[in-house]
């Protein structure tokens, strides 16, 4: 290999695996689900034909806080909102940053629903994970989700 070619593949590979860490996070996009153009405020979403949705926030670790600080704000917030107290389970991301889901079950429309917030935080950064739906819907794929979180990398 020349060094023009091992510079460009170099390159290359750099780009491939940075593009996801650039965004602060990489995450895979289950199957069954579409990743959206419009992400709304959120920097990744994605939904499944049925209306599951699972999107991501980064934000700066600003107030400087803990993993247990940010997800019990998240958690405080939601259950401000009616959403009641969450189940929390310890999580940690592929490149192992530690993280707390915060499982919650709802009504909505009427409906029993279903919404996950997970919660990573680095010394600079907290990249929260949402998703939720319909509880019959979301149990179809409650498996590729949980893959997802569990494949996610946190830049």
């Amino acid at each position: 290999m020349t060094q023009r070619t091992f510079v460009l593949t170099l390159s290359l590979v750099a780009t491939l695996f940075g593009s996801g860490c650039s965004r602060g996070f990489d995450i895979k996009t289950p199957d069954g689900f579409a990743e959206l153009d419009d992400a709304a405020g959120y920097r990744y979403r994605a939904t499944s034909a049925d209306g599951v949705v699972l999107a991501v926030r980064r934000e700066k670790n600003e107030p400087k806080g803990s993993l247990d600080f940010w997800a019990a704000a998240v958690g405080n917030e939601l259950t401000s909102r009616g959403y009641g107290k969450p189940a929390v389970e310890s999580l940690k991301s592929q490149n192992g940053t530690a993280g707390k889901k915060l499982a919650f079950r709802t009504v909505k429309n009427g409906r029993p629903s279903v919404l996950w917030v997970a919660v990573f935080v680095s010394d600079d950064r907290v990249v929260v994970v949402e998703t939720g739906g319909d509880a019959d819907h979301f149990s179809q794929v409650e498996s590729k989700v949980s893959a997802a979180l569990s494949a996610l990398v946190v830049g």
